[in-house]
């Protein structure tokens, strides 16, 4: 369906429109404050015409004039490109838009919902995984110590505990193993947490 030309557009739609993706939306929102769409919820925007004209020109210049952002942001302050005006505190959405933003508000905290359950269980997997990490961290051997003086029996020795000590080797050498799987996991959700920050 083909929206009127005075209508508002979600941020899916004024991507679409605009041919940019959200998430640089998103981010001209962060450099160029002009950028001012109406926001319900935090995350969801609706775009005025005016907010899509102003998008268009610095899409334009960014893209096909080869403008930098600081370009653009010179032309918005020296008044080189005319901004809107901020959406007032009472505007509000037309009814049928009211009625999928408060659809999409639902589906928001549905998902923040199992989002939070997800973060929970990553969390408590991360404890438990740190955990095992220091409890093994000891165990494993440094690369200064060998194993026979980890084991307190000299290397090549006719003792007979030869049999034990080879068990022992297998069961370090497995907890060495264990010990960087960890230690990689570990740096990837240190990773994915600090992503979603």
């Amino acid at each position: 369906m083909v929206k009127a030309n005075d209508a508002f557009r979600n941020i899916r739609e004024a991507s679409e429109e605009l041919d940019v993706p959200q998430h640089v939306l998103r981010f001209w929102e962060t450099k160029f404050p002009e950028i001012q769409p109406l926001k319900r919820g935090g995350r969801r925007r609706y775009y005025r015409p005016e907010d899509l004209s102003l998008l268009t020109t610095i899409r334009d210049l960014l893209y096909v004039q080869g403008y930098t952002i600081r370009g653009v942001q010179r032309l918005l302050r020296e008044g080189g490109i005319e901004a809107p005006p901020a959406p007032s505190e009472d505007m509000t959405l037309p009814p049928d838009m009211e009625a999928e933003d408060q659809r999409e508000a639902e589906r928001e905290a549905a998902e923040d919902v199992e989002n939070a359950a997800a973060f929970q269980t990553l969390s408590e997997e991360a404890i438990q995984t740190r955990e095992l990490f220091q409890t093994i961290t000891p165990v494993v051997p440094q690369a200064e110590n060998s194993l026979a003086s980890m084991l307190s029996v000299p290397e090549g020795s006719e003792d007979p505990v030869d049999r034990q000590r080879e068990e022992r080797e297998q069961i370090i050498g497995r907890l060495a193993v264990i010990h960087a799987d960890l230690a990689g996991a570990m740096a990837r959700f240190d990773q994915a947490v600090a992503a979603e920050l």
